[in-house]
């Protein structure tokens, strides 16, 4: 695979890891709205989506880090460091 440039690699990062965080959170305020009663819906809310959401953050940056290496790996220098050739 070719190396891209600099910012189209963070583009492509950026959206990775947005679409991540966006499935996860979805999936997440859908299990809790399906197993939560509904006068507890705003607890709920503030006790799981808040820290889940931080985790989904996390999880985001993480897929967004994976998806710019790969799309923009690092130059490898093939000359000798010694001196000798």
């Amino acid at each position: 695979m070719s190396r891209l440039p600099a910012p189209l690699a963070g583009l492509i990062a950026l959206v990775g890891g947005a679409v991540t965080g966006v499935v996860l959170l979805i999936g997440v305020l859908s299990i809790t709205s399906a197993t939560t009663e509904q006068h507890m819906l705003s607890v709920a809310s503030a006790i799981v989506v808040l820290p889940v959401g931080l985790i989904v953050l996390a999880a985001s940056v993480y897929v967004a880090r994976r998806v710019y290496h790969t799309v923009r790996p690092p130059l490898f220098d093939d000359t000798p460091q010694d001196g000798s050739e």
